[in-house]
């Protein structure tokens, strides 16, 4: 809290960067995700004959909780090591560098919310009050990917190989998660192995109250949110034992 001004300059800092030289600026934040979509959408509808109505809904609610999660952590992974010059000058905590990032994340999920419910509005799928208890589900996901983010941050600072690892990890992840599909098609004693990764349920959460417009499953969502807590944690606990030794490697 005590550096806030910091997490929000730094979060000023990485929009304006990246949308710097852009005509349209913050508005590829909405239309990337979106064109991404349809393409997908219309892949898996048309061609691979998904039997899922308004399947582009149905895709986009899952992927939000998976792309804040998936960018979150790779962005993560450079934290500390892109961040080495201001480390060695100024004596601030190295977790504002994580928590800046997820505060970046929580400014682009907000703003995807935006096409998909213009596209809902397109496709005739009704907008219900349940997506009003999004903000309770994007709490165990920044929990989740705040402890993934540290550990990751710390292999990469004294495991170089960590990036290729990470992305060969979230591509597998990925498909193992429902986002192309829903979780009932899978069997039971699959389901049940695959939901001790929290983001399982909570991909299908977001379903739930954005496509389903129903309340999410709620022994499932304690679950993850437990495991996301224990998760961010250990992270926490891992990356104050490791930022002693950052300045011998960096």
């Amino acid at each position: 809290w005590n550096y806030r001004e910091f997490i929000i300059r730094s979060i000023e800092r990485d929009l304006k960067k990246r949308y710097k030289r852009s005509k349209l600026g913050y508005a590829w934040s909405m239309l990337s995700p979106l064109f991404m979509m349809i393409i997908m959408a219309t892949i898996f509808q048309h061609i691979m004959k998904s039997s899922e109505p308004n399947y582009i809904v149905f895709l986009f609610s899952a992927s939000l909780a998976w792309t804040y999660f998936e960018t979150s952590g790779k962005l993560c992974l450079h934290a500390i090591r892109s961040n080495a010059s201001i480390i060695e000058k100024v004596p601030i905590p190295k977790t504002v560098f994580i928590s800046s990032i997820l505060a970046g994340q929580v400014v682009e999920l907000v703003l995807c919310l935006v096409p998909l419910l213009v596209v809902m509005l397109g496709v005739g799928q009704p907008i219900t009050w349940h997506i009003l208890l999004l903000p309770l589900l994007l709490v165990p996901v920044i929990l989740f990917s705040a402890g993934v983010g540290l550990l990751l941050s710390i292999s990469n600072v004294f495991f170089e190989d960590t990036e290729h690892l990470a992305n060969l990890a979230f591509r597998a992840l990925y498909f193992l998660c429902p986002i192309l599909y829903a979780a009932a098609l899978l069997p039971e004693n699959l389901q049940t192995l695959l939901r001790l990764n929290p983001m399982f349920s909570l991909c299908e959460g977001f379903r739930d109250v954005i496509y389903r417009a129903q309340v999410f499953d709620l022994s499932s969502y304690l679950f993850c949110f437990f495991g996301s807590f224990v998760i961010f944690v250990l992270g926490l606990l891992a990356f104050r034992v490791a930022e002693k030794r950052f300045m011998y490697v960096l």
